[in-house]
């Protein structure tokens, strides 16, 4: 490293750990009650006129084989071995 950089350097060294330090803060303070509630984390209630998948259902193909109007969201992926 050339002289020259050490002037520059030295600022970025000395400041680093006086910024992490106080980017810590006090983090003791108790909460009166959560950030979030677990509905909130979940998405909220579902919007009105679907339904909540709450657990496993039985599949039943062909009939399964399309959209489910019932949910607002859904999600199909298939995890496999193609061979030829």
């Amino acid at each position: 490293m050339r002289a020259t950089a050490l002037p520059l350097l030295a600022p970025l060294a000395l400041a680093t750990p006086a910024w992490l330090l106080a980017a810590c803060g006090d983090r003791t303070t108790p909460r009166d009650e959560p950030a979030l509630t677990i509905e909130e984390l979940l998405g909220g209630p579902p919007p009105e006129g679907f339904e909540r998948a709450l657990e496993p259902r039985e599949l039943a193909f062909p009939a399964d084989h399309g959209p489910h109007p019932g949910f607002a969201t859904e999600w199909w992926y298939f995890t496999g071995v193609l061979a030829s």
